[in-house]
């Protein structure tokens, strides 16, 4: 049977307990808008896309130089064909996700004199943040810094918009190239700030 509401702020009957945990402050930088990172990087080394240390370390400091909190550990598992492993975050102010294709080849167009080129390696990664106090832009420096992709893309995309405004936002895809060249300055900042994971030292095969 429902319970009947007559508090004058809307809300059941509770414990004091409770109604302490309900009462939530929203300071007032925090907004339900945010950003949304997706990268597809492609001509990453092998021994970097089966490292399981590696790579949560690597999301780790991404979330750190994004300003971005970890909640708890991450989930990181491998598929039993051999694949190359998923791993998920789970961030105070939203998420990460990537999963790794050591074993995808792409051909793409080769340089001046080169008809195609082979491209081994592949990861896609997802960062999403709220509020106006993280910024995803460096999470995907961080990334690139870390894994050394030789081509790929970055999607940058405004969430939590009005639907009537859905039309005007502005979804912007970057080619890895002009992604450097863009945010030169986050680069820098990112990789003279944050010690960005290089395991020379990285074996197959670590997952489990």
């Amino acid at each position: 049977m429902a319970t009947q509401n007559n508090s004058p702020n809307g809300a059941m009957n509770q414990s004091p307990t409770a109604q302490k945990m309900c009462q939530i402050q929203t300071p007032q930088f925090y907004d339900h808008k945010g950003t949304q990172a997706i990268m597809d990087l492609y001509g990453i080394k092998r021994e970097l896309l089966v490292d399981c240390t590696f790579l949560e370390k690597l999301a780790r400091d991404a979330a750190s130089a994004a300003n971005a909190t970890v909640e708890g550990p991450l989930l990181i598992s491998t598929p039993p064909d051999g694949g190359g492993p998923s791993f998920t975050m789970h961030l105070l102010q939203s998420h990460g996700s990537g999963h790794a294709w050591p074993e995808t080849t792409i051909t793409i167009k080769g340089e001046e004199g080169e008809a195609f080129k082979r491209i081994d390696g592949y990861m896609y990664l997802d960062f999403a943040t709220c509020g106006v106090t993280c910024d995803p832009i460096k999470a995907c420096v961080s990334y690139i810094l870390g894994l050394q992709p030789s081509t790929g893309t970055v999607t940058i995309l405004p969430t939590g918009e009005n639907p009537d405004a859905a039309a005007d936002k502005q979804i912007k895809v970057y080619t890895l190239d002009d992604f450097k060249r863009v945010f030169r300055s986050e680069f820098d900042e990112v990789s003279g700030k944050y010690s960005v994971p290089t395991p020379a030292d990285a074996q197959e095969l670590k997952c489990e």
